[in-house]
């Protein structure tokens, strides 16, 4: 089914096509998702984009750190500030 009444000029799929925390999308998952475009909008298809930067660069240096201290400032708030083990510049590998 055509939704016609949808007139859409552009989509964002996103980006996040890098493995952190959990495992991205496959490929498959991926084309599936673009197949959607098409029944939805049949040839009037909106630009369509997908954010690859981080799919480009994710895998490129980790942060090492470890939590030195975490205390609440001020004492009177549930504020929390985390003290790490290295300054702004450090812990890359």
């Amino acid at each position: 089914m055509v939704c016609a009444a949808l007139n859409l000029a552009a989509n964002n799929m996103g980006g996040g096509l890098t493995r952190y925390l959990k495992d991205v999308p496959s490929a498959t998952h991926m084309a599936w998702r673009f197949s959607g475009l098409r029944r939805h909008f049949g040839n009037h298809l909106p630009e369509t984009i997908i954010e690859l930067g981080r799919g480009m660069v994710g895998s490129a240096g980790t942060h090492q750190a470890e939590v030195m201290l975490v205390s609440k400032r001020p004492p009177t708030t549930n504020v929390r500030w985390v003290y790490l083990d290295i300054g702004k510049f450090g812990g890359w590998h």
